[in-house]
């Protein structure tokens, strides 16, 4: 039986990696069904639905989420907000973990109370952000760590906290 495999990405920055995602699908026997959701710049390949949002008359919000995420609960509380589309969720590692930019303990809580269409995608969802590496609590020193830029430290999460996640 041939499965239908939803490939939600940017492919507009990541289409060399979502394009071998949708061939090793492929390979396999099954059908991948590449859903663009890159609003920067064309797509590096043609996806089975484009990220045409503006062309039917939405208009497109682009906020970092992280460390505030009142604004966005506010927005959709308020009525502003008609679907939600999250593709990088690293606030959620940083709540469970001490990271410098948790995304709240509530976090998609009145969007789903609203019944507001939302897809979410697990972008970083096992990085922890904290400020420069001396800052990481000496409790992490056995992890791995990805110095994202001088100021900003991003640290692997472990299997039992990507389960808690």
């Amino acid at each position: 039986m041939v499965k239908i495999v939803a490939v939600i990405g940017t492919l507009d920055t990541k289409g060399d990696e979502f394009l071998f995602v949708k061939k090793e699908i492929e390979k396999r026997g099954h059908r991948a069904l590449v859903i663009n959701v890159g609003i920067m710049e064309d797509p590096m390949f043609e996806p089975d639905v484009p990220a045409d949002l503006e062309e039917n008359g939405y208009e497109i919000l682009i906020f970092h989420q992280t460390g505030t995420p009142e604004i966005l609960e506010s927005l959709v509380a308020d009525g502003y907000i008609t679907g939600v589309l999250d593709i990088t969720t690293t606030e959620w590692a940083d709540e469970i973990t001490g990271g410098v930019l948790p995304g709240g303990p509530n976090r998609h809580d009145v969007i789903s109370q609203k019944g507001i269409p939302q897809i979410v995608a697990p972008g970083c969802i096992d990085m922890a952000n904290f400020w420069a590496r001396e800052t990481v609590p000496k409790q992490y020193d056995h992890r791995r760590f990805y110095q994202w830029a001088q100021n900003i430290t991003q640290m692997r999460t472990t299997p039992e906290e990507n389960a808690t996640i």
